[in-house]
């Protein structure tokens, strides 16, 4: 091995900007840059393969090489500038696509944005660390290129997942996410850690697609922040709107929350151009509700503080009930099931299967309660107890001190 002349680094530079030269060179059986850069000549003919690991004083930065970076690091981002696939390939006996990663992530993020193509091949050939590749184009790069790892029969992790999901990217999600615009190519293990994602990104209809997919895939006993989360989120936006959800559910109106509504300090961060909409907030607790699990239970909402988010939680539908009462169940989740029932039963005859159906809707609504609501109710009946209790210390104590003259 042997340091490069400075006609070499020039030629070498000249081939990684120019794709067609690169090509040629690849194609060839034998040449004698081809050589330099190839293990297997030393094998063959016994040459000297040169050193592009290593610093020399060839004069390499004259012709492209940036600062104290190493010459072949300098050479495979030119290549990669330049789209030059057969030149990424010729430098793989001495630097790859890995190289670069090692080096500091804005250096990584720095790097011009890859599609599918043959220059995703390269780096798919030539790469020492597959899934170090897969975590780098989910975090950079486009949707296809992506697609392209992924269809290769890459292994896919959760953190990737998570990456899309801060990344707000719709179509890297439906990549590994079910229940999207198209089917997922590869779908990972879905822990907390995935629900916690979404629940950061404040995006319910995800919560939603991740608790059908079947997360959390590992019970822990975090998981009740799922319920809590979401409640506590949305109280505070819904406070700080003004928006009343029992009043807007009974006249049918939109349940969403703008920008203008909210003070600046509680903007929303979404990359939607509507609002954030609290209907699949309804269907997450819904069916976390149903699943009647220890994990779907509230263990620091308070039930008005439920109640203002879901207004159906302690209400007794009672075979139907008022139509005011009917209103304030969420329409995906509960009210467009019932319909269909009651449209299935008005074309039978008999009257037993209309009373099949009330029977079936109250089942169905005493399933959309949190598992805990009684120590709920419990809970906050004691609350209202203490606080009444205050009230009406204080106001002996008012009396006594007007008696006293200290108030007049």
């Amino acid at each position: 091995m042997r340091f490069p002349t400075k006609a070499e680094v020039a030629a070498l530079f000249r081939m990684a900007k120019s794709p067609g030269k690169a090509e040629a060179e690849l194609a060839a059986d034998e040449t004698k840059l081809k050589g330099l850069l190839s293990w297997a000549s030393v094998a063959t003919r016994g040459a000297k393969v040169i050193d592009l690991l290593s610093a020399s004083d060839t004069g390499g930065r004259f012709f492209g090489q940036r600062g104290e970076e190493v010459l072949g690091i300098s050479l495979l981002k030119t290549a990669i500038g330049c789209g030059n696939h057969a030149m990424v390939r010729l430098l793989s006996d001495h630097v790859v696509f890995d190289d670069l990663l090692a080096g500091e992530e804005t250096q990584a993020g720095g790097l011009p944005l890859v599609s599918a193509g043959p220059l995703l091949d390269a780096f798919r050939e030539t790469a020492h660390a597959p899934a170090t590749l897969l975590a780098h184009a989910v975090r950079y790069w486009t949707v296809s290129a992506v697609e392209a790892l992924l269809s290769d029969g890459q292994h896919a992790h959760y953190s990737m997942l998570i990456i899309a999901i801060r990344r707000d990217r719709d179509g890297l999600i439906d990549l590994f996410l079910p229940g999207g615009q198209r089917t997922p190519v590869a779908t990972p293990p879905l822990p907390f850690a995935v629900v916690k994602a979404a629940l950061d990104a404040r995006r319910a209809d995800l919560i939603l697609r991740l608790l059908r997919a079947g997360a959390p895939a590992h019970g822990v006993q975090s998981d009740h922040r799922i319920v809590d989360r979401l409640v506590s989120l949305w109280h505070g936006w819904l406070v700080a709107a003004e928006v009343d959800v029992p009043v807007r559910m009974r006249e049918g109106r939109a349940l969403a929350v703008h920008n203008k509504c909210l003070p600046p300090t509680s903007k929303l961060h979404t990359h939607r151009a509507g609002a954030l909409r609290l209907e699949p907030v309804h269907e997450v607790l819904w069916e976390r509700y149903t699943a009647a699990d220890a994990h779907s239970a509230h263990a620091y909402c308070s039930l008005a503080m439920v109640r203002a988010v879901a207004p159906w939680v302690g209400t007794d539908w009672a075979d139907g009930g008022s139509t005011e009462l009917h209103k304030l169940y969420p329409r995906a989740s509960f009210d467009a099931r019932l319909r269909a029932l009651l449209l299935v039963a008005m074309r039978c005859p008999g009257v037993s299967d209309s009373l099949w159906v009330c029977l079936v809707g109250r089942e169905m609504a005493a399933q959309g309660q949190p598992p805990n609501l009684s120590a709920m109710q419990r809970r906050a009946g004691e609350e209202e107890r203490e606080a009444e209790h205050r009230r009406n210390l204080m106001m002996v104590t008012l009396q006594q001190l007007a008696e006293l003259g200290h108030i007049t």
